[in-house]
């Protein structure tokens, strides 16, 4: 089973302004400026959305960039196994993530 993850931060980043927000499978969201539960203020807004697929992500993420001020992008792919964990993307899966210009991290989990 594959679970994929994007989160988006940026100076100045309202996730809580997004106009699709309610569709979205939106695992955390802080808006800049706000206070964290230690007391000091979020310096950059961040949100994080899961999805089913790489292409799901990649549409969600572009509708976001031309609406936000997101600086950064980073895509989680997790891959929970039982035996042995291979991963592989198609061309076009790792050209939507290089055209979103986003970190790219793998975490492989063995399920107990």
């Amino acid at each position: 089973m594959f679970s994929y993850l994007v989160t988006l931060s940026g100076a100045n980043f309202y996730p809580s302004q997004l106009s699709k927000l309610s569709k979205l499978n939106v695992t955390t969201r802080k808006d800049y400026g706000e206070t964290s539960k230690s007391g000091r203020k979020i310096e950059s807004g961040y949100i994080s959305i899961e999805a089913n697929s790489i292409q799901e992500l990649h549409a969600v993420v572009m509708g976001i960039k031309e609406e936000s001020n997101i600086t950064e992008i980073e895509f989680n792919v997790i891959r929970y196994y039982e035996e042995q964990c291979n991963l592989e993307f198609s061309a076009n899966e790792l050209k939507l993530i290089t055209d979103l210009n986003a970190h790219l991290c793998i975490s492989c989990s063995k399920n107990s």
